[in-house]
């Protein structure tokens, strides 16, 4: 169950986790201006593909956080939907909302969608709805992200991949790939866990920088790890870290554990340096162009780069 309560009782939060789930949804956020009730309005833009052509439909959305209090958010508690809408050139209203509507202002919005001269499509998000697309694999980070206290006794959330094999993953705030060499199941999640705790031992020093996992592959035949991550760094501007840097945290090609007179886990990490726009509309930090062009190196364990994080530092130190 998620408690919408994490969320501050201002809204501001409430109205940025709405605006996530429209990026994820690829629907194109805008906020207007602070209402009445110093709240913002998001302006999305749902486009489609019709078998005659695409067409796009534009949607107002109202964010009601009463999460606080408990109470349905009722008729008096917006503004006039249609004139609110033909002023921001909506051809449709969402209402976004962390408890629920009330019964009255459902009818009210279902008489507005009904009458043809309104030219308008009315729809509801309430806290039911909004906690099933927190599910989808796509939007489980937001959950780690806006509601840390619920989502702590589910860290991870898996799913097939179509094979025994293949699965992809959301822990905590990412998402990423798992696969075994031979083995009908994922790798150790305990080992997962320990991997990403490494990674995020590392801290770039420069603003927007970034360091992500993207995918454990585990070679079951025989017991080694490969490890693949992005560092994020913002275009034209020179990383923070170099190679070394890694290295030093993550000793490529040597065991995870060691107990010092051996090493179990030999593990391997392809560290690879990709260019950022942190402030463009197509941003995202675990954007799809960062898995599917390399999905099969993901599956296989084979490198994306000429050389693992351990010999581009000691071959040279830099990046490729």
């Amino acid at each position: 169950m998620i408690d919408f309560k994490e969320l501050p009782a201002d809204g501001t939060s409430f109205e940025q986790f709405v605006r996530e789930i429209c990026l994820i949804y690829d629907l194109h956020p805008q906020w207007t201006g602070k209402g009445p009730d110093h709240g913002r309005d998001i302006l999305a833009t749902e486009k489609a593909h019709g078998v005659v052509g695409d067409f796009a439909r534009r949607w107002l959305i109202q964010c009601k956080h009463y999460a606080h209090s408990g109470k349905s958010v009722g008729r008096e508690d917006l503004g006039s939907i249609i004139d609110d809408c033909r002023q921001a050139g909506a051809e449709g209203f969402l209402l976004a909302c962390s408890t629920q509507p009330s019964s009255a202002l459902v009818i009210k919005l279902r008489e507005l969608a009904e009458k043809p001269e309104n030219r308008l499509v009315t729809a509801i998000w309430d806290g039911v709805d909004l906690e099933k697309r927190l599910a989808e694999p796509r939007c489980f980070s937001l959950g780690h992200l806006f509601f840390p206290r619920s989502f702590a006794a589910t860290p991870w959330k898996l799913y097939n991949a179509g094979a025994p094999n293949k699965w992809t993953a959301h822990y905590k705030t990412y998402f990423l790939h798992l696969s075994s060499r031979i083995a009908g199941k994922y790798p150790n999640l305990s080992e997962c866990e320990y991997i990403i705790s490494r990674l995020e031992s590392i801290k770039p020093k420069a603003e927007h920088e970034v360091i992500r996992p993207r995918a454990i592959y585990f070679d079951d035949k025989h017991d080694q790890f490969k490890v693949f991550a992005d560092y994020l760094v913002p275009r034209d501007t020179m990383p923070s870290l170099l190679p070394d840097a890694f290295e030093s945290a993550l000793h490529d090609g040597y065991g995870l554990h060691s107990d010092g007179t051996g090493m179990w886990y030999i593990t391997y990490w392809d560290i690879k340096l990709r260019r950022i726009l942190p402030y463009s509309d197509h941003f995202d930090r675990d954007h799809y162009d960062y898995y599917n062009p390399v999905r099969g190196n993901f599956e296989t364990g084979i490198s994306r780069n000429s050389y693992t994080i351990g010999e581009l530092a000691e071959y040279g130190n830099r990046w490729d």
